[in-house]
């Protein structure tokens, strides 16, 4: 094709990591290989004083990419949104500072037992106004992996009246039982209000975990339950 653009490749702590990389694509290239160009992830600062401002209001990393990438066709790594994080918050910070932290921007709320933290439950002020205007229908969604520490990940999830789904709730939970499931949803009521007109369906691709999610959501509402598996949902859309 004649593409005059040029990269070097270093070997650095056992990884090959792109180096300095010279001249223009004369062709089109995707988001995931222009990321790698750092003249197209530096920001200026005056671009990064703005990218300041959201990462205060607390924008989760995907809404933070893709408003970099349409004010200043910019392309941020995840990597470059968790040190422009740190730059503004600060490097690793304790579990008390971080709940802190939330707790500055929403409503944090947690369940310990032998002095150990078992769930963690939290939402923005922002959020929790979405939900307020949207309160029909609300999906527990439990299909995501485990993180680091060994805590599963709870979004739960609302739509607008156009169909759109914003996440209202995040809860790690250290265990996925019923006891924490009913503590996490018992926390959703007292950080959001009242949730008795409100339909819930759960999410989640072990049909173990729905069961407990569906008796968890059966001691708290009375509104009717949809339980969902999403392998057996993607299964039937594929076909």
């Amino acid at each position: 094709m004649g593409c005059t653009s040029t990269f070097c490749v270093n070997s650095v702590d056992r990884c090959l990591k792109v180096g300095e990389m010279k001249g223009a694509h004369n062709h089109p290239c995707t988001r995931d290989f222009m990321i790698v160009d750092s003249s197209r992830r530096s920001l200026t600062e005056d671009e990064k004083t703005q990218v300041n401002s959201m990462i205060k209001y607390m924008v989760s990393t995907s809404e933070l990419r893709d408003a970099v990438f349409l004010k200043f066709g910019k392309f941020l790594s995840r990597k470059d949104v968790v040190k422009l994080r740190e730059e503004v918050f600060g490097g690793v910070k304790s579990v008390a500072e971080v709940l802190q932290l939330l707790s500055s921007s929403g409503e944090v709320r947690t369940k310990s037992s032998n002095g150990q933290i078992d769930v963690v439950c939290f939402s923005l002020q922002q959020k929790i106004k979405f939900f307020q205007s949207f309160p029909e229908v609300i999906c527990i969604d439990s299909t995501y992996k485990i993180n680091k520490v060994g805590f599963s990940l709870f979004q739960l999830v609302a739509t607008d009246g156009c169909g759109n789904g914003a996440c209202v709730m995040f809860a790690f939970c250290q265990r996925e039982t019923v006891v924490d499931i009913t503590f996490v949803l018992e926390m959703f009521k007292a950080i959001m209000g009242c949730t008795n007109a409100t339909r819930t369906f759960v999410m989640d691709n072990c049909q173990a975990e729905i069961s407990s999610g569906a008796t968890s959501v059966s001691t708290l509402q009375d509104s009717s339950l949809l339980i969902s598996c999403a392998a057996s949902v993607w299964s039937e859309v594929s076909e």
